[in-house]
């Protein structure tokens, strides 16, 4: 079935599509939150999960700083927000006045989480490894919230009910809907 080969590998995407999440972070009354395609469970016992943040990114110096972190996860109908996160600095803009959000106060750690998401995670930061251009953090998961509509009685989610965004790659996304099509999200005006 394979058929072509490429060294070019900045041109490579075949390990998409990824959910998408959007990680939070706050320190000194800051909040910010961006978008990730990199993140990952980790463990069960303890409840683990991981996100991959470039240095580059204002949420990465957040996250070290203050040892905590949020995990957001949005359905398609918001998708220009999520695309924002990725798009809009937050150490130039504040995120959450601009996009109009809606903030819930994390109830095991200090870092706020989306009240529009279907599903958030609190994490306490456990370890960092650099990976290349990215870092590791690795969080325990302290608290989890999430919508029940959007989840059946085995905590599985309900595709009918919600549709997660799907990271394609190179700005563009997907649904998890059997009839979805490539997605391009409208860019936020500054």
């Amino acid at each position: 079935m394979l058929n072509k080969s490429t060294t070019n590998l900045d041109a490579f995407y075949h390990y998409y599509p990824q959910n998408t999440a959007a990680v939070g972070a706050t320190l000194n009354g800051k909040v910010n939150l961006m978008a990730v395609a990199w993140s990952t469970p980790l463990s069960f016992e303890p409840p683990m999960y991981g996100v991959a943040i470039s240095e580059k990114r204002f949420t990465f110096h957040l996250l070290k700083r203050s040892g905590e972190f949020s995990v957001n996860f949005l359905s398609c109908d918001k998708l220009d927000i999520m695309h924002a996160f990725g798009r809009i600095s937050g150490k130039e803009v504040d995120k959450i006045a601009k996009l109009n959000l809606r903030l819930k106060q994390g109830s095991k750690t200090k870092t706020p989480i989306l009240e529009d998401a279907y599903a958030a995670l609190e994490c306490l930061l456990m370890d960092t490894q650099d990976y290349g251009d990215h870092t590791l953090f690795v969080g325990k998961v302290v608290a989890a919230h999430y919508d029940d509509r959007c989840f059946d009685q085995e905590g599985i989610i309900r595709i009918e009910e919600i549709d997660p965004i799907l990271y394609l790659g190179n700005n563009h996304y997907a649904t998890s809907r059997r009839d979805s099509r490539k997605i391009k999200p409208k860019e936020v005006q500054l």
